[in-house]
């Protein structure tokens, strides 16, 4: 690690601000894989999403959480570590 490293810090207040601009029908890249999908449904704690380009249509959940993770550029990995 360098000086100007820093760790990213999630607050509960950015998660909330996410949960209020995300609408249905948004288009989001997910970063990793670089696929384009679309929110079909919200729900308080979870994203429906779907790949459109797909034959048979995926549909997945995402949480909030997962969203911002990807919207930083970073990569969650389910676990809950303090």
């Amino acid at each position: 690690m360098n000086a100007g490293w820093v760790k990213p810090i999630l607050r509960i207040k950015d998660v909330e601000k996410l949960r209020e601009t995300v609408k249905v029908g948004d288009k989001i890249t997910l970063k990793p894989t670089m696929e384009k999908v679309v929110i079909i449904e919200k729900f308080p704690y979870l994203l429906r999403i779907e790949n459109l380009k797909w034959t048979q249509r995926e549909i997945r959940t995402i949480s909030y959480k997962e969203l911002l993770f990807n919207n930083m550029g970073l990569i969650y990995n389910r676990e809950e570590k303090e």
